[in-house]
């Protein structure tokens, strides 16, 4: 099972089904007629929504991290001296700027 598809199974246990069951038992009771409860029950439904969105970002960018990672590990970069000069030129010494009084 792949991040992404793990992620949505995961959001639709904890956020949609909740949800669910809670507009299951208004309806049961006859509590679902009232405006207020269909727009609390809108309202929660357009966020858990807005998360979903989100969190699916969210994983897309962990896996795309993941993946970024894994391909760096698997190619070796070449070792680079820390001081090596190019062949056939002296390394030159920096030198060390310095500004005038008036700067200062």
């Amino acid at each position: 099972m792949k991040l992404r598809e793990a992620a949505s199974t995961i959001f639709a246990l904890t956020a949609i089904l909740p949800l669910l069951v809670f507009v299951y038992f208004m309806w049961r009771f006859g509590l679902l007629e009232s405006t207020e409860a269909q727009l609390g029950i809108f309202f929660a439904l357009a966020i858990a929504l807005l998360g979903y969105i989100l969190f699916r970002r969210l994983t897309q960018r962990v896996a795309d991290l993941g993946r970024a990672l894994g391909q760096a590990v698997a190619v070796p970069a070449a070792p680079v001296e820390k001081n090596a000069a190019p062949r056939g030129r002296r390394p030159r010494a920096r030198r060390r700027r310095r500004w005038p009084a008036s700067a200062r």
